[in-house]
């Protein structure tokens, strides 16, 4: 549970630190009724998803990194979301 924690943490950082290099400020969110015509992504409970949009709606091509040093060694994940915002980083 605590490295759960801290990937999801790890994950929001990372998503701060890109949304910090772009001009529009970028969130991630599970959300699909703020993006019509995306459907929600499938996730369980280990996994970690969402969509990132912008002020000006769904952002493609962004790499969604999550992180943690909890698992004895340093351990990252990176993934691209769709053409609709969306991504899964899976376990």
């Amino acid at each position: 549970m605590r490295a759960r924690k801290a990937l999801l943490a790890s994950a929001a950082v990372g998503i701060g630190l890109l949304a910090a290099g772009l001009p529009a400020q970028m969130n991630a969110q599970q959300s699909p009724a703020q993006q019509p015509g995306a459907a929600a992504v499938a996730i369980d409970g280990d996994d970690i998803g969402g969509v990132v949009t912008s002020r000006f709606g769904p952002e493609a091509g962004v790499w969604v990194i999550a992180e943690t040093t909890e698992l004895g060694t340093r351990f990252a994940n990176m993934v691209v979301n769709d053409e609709v915002g969306r991504y899964v980083i899976p376990d």
